[in-house]
């Protein structure tokens, strides 16, 4: 028929693969489920009007609490692999300190990055001119300070991690936290006082929490905004005197929503709500395939792999995941643990650790957090990748493609060629 539209067969889909590679992947359109997108909630259309208002009145509250002579002021930032409007906040924070006579001399940028041995500078020029900036290193003993031991609540009397935190903000007169809420399988939900814990705190407090962590049924933690690793996390910060947070909800543009300020245990449940709704899809369909890109900044499988924890809500059971990940830094640098056990199942994790042939609790806690989901959701990881060979993905408890279309070809011979699919060609927001 003259005219007729004719839709193609096939569509081409561009997918990040890390390092800000991008791979094109044709997928058959009449396999394709295109579930709904996460409901659109507007951004805040000037960030300034809402932000400035109460950073000036939750300083003000501060000052009239703990009011010091030429007082410095430390403030926790995430790093690159977050995509917080960090910036933008700095230069009206510091705005706003200028007005208490608070001169950005006196003032100094932590970056928390936890664990993270990677990642790119976050601080644009202009801002790290004034004011001076330092990268937190959980390795680095001299950074350290130690404060005690806090116990894991509702575990044996002895689950004990030793608090071992970034000295630089523990001597700090005042200390502002910057992040962002949303759903985390460790801790429930991010933002508020885990820009503590893990994000300046010591190697050794950071793997003994997360290990302990693992003695929480997942349903005790997983979506709560109460519960007992964020009761950790609130200790800690109260031993290093967190005085004000500076908490976004992200919409799915990744664009602030939501910005809450104040105290770390007041108003970050406020934001953690908002998350819950914001992240919250019920019309999502679980499908046989699901094929997953992986953000920009990632560059090691270690970064890639985590959003695996998120396709227990995408894929039906015994599904198969192909997740396109260049990994130019490999496997898991600082790691070696990972790639000498691989992605062995939850009780074989917990043995190599009692049996001391597993020693880094971080290495050990990654691999359960990697493990655990492959093994509720009994789905297969395929892993495609330019920089990791079949032999040592095969040791990891992947299987290798080549290809996304040798991949895809496998999970449809698996599945039959009805098999439903599903894309994510940024990775997994959760």
């Amino acid at each position: 028929m003259s005219g007729e539209f004719h839709r193609p067969e096939f569509i081409n889909i561009n997918f990040s693969v890390g390092g800000g590679y991008k791979v094109k992947v044709k997928i058959p359109r009449q396999n394709l489920v295109v579930n709904p997108r996460r409901r659109y909630h507007p951004c805040v259309p000037n960030l300034k009007e809402v932000l400035e208002p109460a950073l000036v009145a939750s300083i003000q509250s501060l000052l009239s609490k703990k009011r010091r002579r030429a007082p410095t002021v430390a403030v926790l930032v995430p790093d690159s692999t977050r995509q917080d409007p960090v910036n933008e906040t700095l230069k009206i924070l510091l705005s706003c300190l200028t007005r208490f006579r608070i001169s950005p001399q006196r003032v100094c940028v932590v970056i928390a990055t936890g664990t993270h041995t990677f990642g790119t500078p976050v601080i644009d020029e202009d801002i790290s001119n004034k004011i001076s900036t330092v990268k937190h290193n959980c390795r680095d003993q001299t950074q350290l300070v130690f404060l005690g031991n806090v116990r894991m609540p509702d575990l044996d009397k002895s689950a004990r991690i030793p608090v071992w935190v970034n000295k630089m903000v523990w001597k700090a007169n005042y200390v502002i936290g910057i992040g962002s809420v949303r759903p985390h399988r460790a801790v429930g939900y991010s933002g508020g006082s885990k820009i503590i814990l893990p994000g300046i705190s010591g190697e050794a407090t950071i793997g003994m929490w997360h290990w302990l962590g693992w003695e929480y049924p997942r349903e005790v933690v997983h979506n709560k905004i109460c519960n007992p690793m964020r009761n950790v996390m609130d200790k800690v910060a109260e031993m290093i005197g967190l005085d004000i947070v500076i908490n976004y909800v992200l919409n799915r543009e990744g664009l602030p929503r939501t910005v809450v300020v104040g105290s770390p245990y007041i108003v970050w449940k406020e934001a953690a709500q908002g998350a819950a709704e914001e992240y919250t899809n019920p019309m999502c369909k679980r499908t046989d395939i699901l094929i997953l890109g992986c953000k920009a900044s990632a560059t090691t499988l270690y970064e890639a792999a985590a959003q695996l924890q998120g396709v227990l809500h995408l894929l039906k059971q015994g599904g198969t995941a192909i997740l396109l990940a260049d990994c130019p830094n490999r496997v898991a640098p600082g790691y070696p643990e990972v790639a000498r056990f691989g992605y062995v199942t939850p009780s074989e994790v917990r043995s190599l650790v009692a049996a001391g042939k597993l020693k880094s609790l971080l290495a050990a806690s990654h691999i359960m957090y990697i493990s655990e989901a492959i093994s509720l959701g009994r789905y297969e990881c395929i892993v495609v990748s330019r920089h990791l060979k079949e032999n040592i993905l095969k040791k990891l408890g992947f299987k290798y493609a080549p290809t996304p279309e040798e991949a895809l070809n496998y999970a449809f011979r698996k599945h039959g060629t009805e098999a439903s699919i599903q894309l994510m060609p940024h990775g997994i927001d959760f």
